[in-house]
């Protein structure tokens, strides 16, 4: 089985070159999508979530704005 790369909000964030806050933001809107581990006490994001969000914004995707 392949390992599947997890990176924090704050790892997301300077990605993208965002603030934090952004990274949370577009959690909320679902326009980036984060796995809860540890109940709902931490989250991490999959690189494949974080580059179909790229693909989606490049495409002009703002469908949760």
């Amino acid at each position: 089985m392949d390992s599947i790369e997890l990176y924090t909000a704050e790892e997301v964030a300077s990605l993208l070159k965002v603030n934090i806050q952004t990274i949370w933001k577009w959690d909320r809107q679902g326009r980036i999508h984060g796995i809860n581990l540890v109940g709902n006490r931490m989250k991490r994001y999959r690189r494949k979530d974080i580059e179909e969000f790229l693909d989606r914004m490049e495409k002009g995707g703002h469908e949760h704005e």
